[in-house]
């Protein structure tokens, strides 16, 4: 399956860890592609000090909740059309994580990685 993009356009995601705090982040280009038995939802942050501020946390970020009406929508219809897949992985510019856990709430979908 080739990359299967599931928002183009700006949102915003919160992304926290144990050792630092909520921040939030403005992305665009949300998409999902395989990586072997693994889907990989990718996403481009935007702006300039969201990247900066990103790359000198990004080993500390171990959650990242999304809720965006329109993305969770997107990740739930994606998950529940895949429901074989049993590895994910979320690509934050240039960083991997694998998603331990995947938690979907009324308003939001939170992954969980280490």
């Amino acid at each position: 399956m080739p990359v299967r993009p599931l928002r183009k356009s700006k949102f915003y995601a919160c992304f926290y860890g144990d050792a630092v705090a909520e921040k939030e982040f403005y992305a665009k280009d949300l998409c999902v592609s395989f990586e072997g038995e693994s889907a990989v939802f990718s996403l481009r942050l935007m702006q300039l000090l969201d990247v900066a501020s990103f790359a000198g946390e990004a080993e500390n970020f171990d959650t990242f909740v999304f809720e965006n009406n329109f993305v969770v929508s997107e990740l739930i219809a994606f998950l529940q059309e895949f429901p074989h897949i049993k590895f994910f992985k979320l690509q934050v510019n240039a960083k991997k994580y694998a998603i331990a856990k995947i938690k979907i709430g009324k308003d939001f979908v939170r992954f969980s990685c280490f």
